[in-house]
């Protein structure tokens, strides 16, 4: 049995405090999937690393 049934969502203190918990979540998971991106090699153009999804994947 678990303490939780769900991933808890992790927010970074300070970013949360200086963008507000919302925004700092949606940066933190734009930083996620470009990480994701970097490593995989994925989505890599004009010297930069992108992403782009719907607002559903991003945040289910």
């Amino acid at each position: 049995m678990y303490l939780f049934d769900e991933q808890p969502i992790v927010a970074n203190k300070t970013l949360a405090r200086e963008l507000g918990l919302n925004e700092a979540l949606v940066l933190q998971q734009i930083n996620y999937w470009i990480e994701i991106n970097k490593k995989s090699g994925k989505n890599y153009h004009d010297g930069k690393y992108w992403t782009y999804n719907s607002i559903r994947a991003c945040i289910p």
